[in-house]
């Protein structure tokens, strides 16, 4: 395993690496193929399994879409192929973690991440987590940490909203796009 330790930039962040032994940060472990993110459960909205979420090909290869989710028209993304990583294919069903938005933009309240596999909780406290020093810096990377072995990302939630929002990512309702709910 890479030395770690608990640098003070980090140490009072939203887990808490280097803080009191009982903060404990709800988080979810998300598979994203070749990385698994760590986010703190409060960022999160829902995971959920969509079907036929739309393509759109006309945007940076990260954006792939969108994802209906609770009568809106969500962007999904790639978080993966963001950090350059290999493309994950988009099947008819896929399971999205359903983000809420954290930069107050009121045309992106919400956005969703496709994840590989089921996210599993995790009760992150002192002790449970180490920070992988010898990490390549990366703007959509707050940092990355170790959960035992199984090193993580703890995305710059920030950086990855404002990238979607710079390419024009926002939520819709069905009713904009036109379509019709089951009932």
């Amino acid at each position: 395993m890479t030395e770690t330790n608990k640098p003070e930039a980090i140490a009072t962040g939203p887990f808490g690496v280097g803080g009191s032994e009982d903060v404990v940060v709800r988080s979810l472990m998300v598979p994203l193929n070749q990385v698994t993110l760590l986010l703190p459960a409060t960022a999160v909205a829902e995971v959920a399994v969509i079907s036929d979420p739309s393509r759109e090909t006309d945007r940076q290869p990260w954006y792939l879409g969108t994802a209906m989710w609770r009568g809106l028209a969500v962007p999904l993304i790639s978080y993966n192929v963001m950090l350059g990583l290999q493309e994950v294919p988009l099947d008819n069903t896929a399971r999205v973690v359903v983000m809420n938005g954290i930069t107050g933009n009121d045309d992106l309240p919400f956005y969703s991440i496709l994840a590989t596999g089921i996210p599993r909780l995790l009760q992150a406290r002192k002790g449970t987590l180490d920070i992988n020093t010898a990490a390549e810096p990366n703007a959509l990377v707050a940092s990355r940490l170790f959960v035992g072995e199984q090193e993580c990302y703890l995305p710059d939630l920030d950086q990855v909203e404002l990238t979607l929002i710079r390419v024009g990512g926002r939520v819709r309702s069905e009713q904009s796009l036109g379509v019709a709910r089951a009932r």
